[in-house]
């Protein structure tokens, strides 16, 4: 059986980031697979500067 997978970039400034993720949240999306650069420390800049605005907009718990 064939697979597909689909990607979508998300790119910007934290808040650009964080609204673009809101959006699928709205739409339905639950989940995403975020793939960066340079692993380790754009993991830690995503912790830092983007998980605390999707809480605030009630995306992540």
């Amino acid at each position: 059986m064939p697979t597909a997978s689909v990607a979508l970039p998300v790119v910007g400034t934290a808040d650009q980031v964080a609204e673009q993720l809101a959006r699928l949240y709205e739409l339905g999306m639950d989940g995403v697979l975020i793939e960066f650069l340079h692993y380790y420390d754009d993991t830690v800049r995503f912790g830092k500067e983007i998980v605390p605005l999707l809480r605030q907009m009630g995306v992540v718990a």
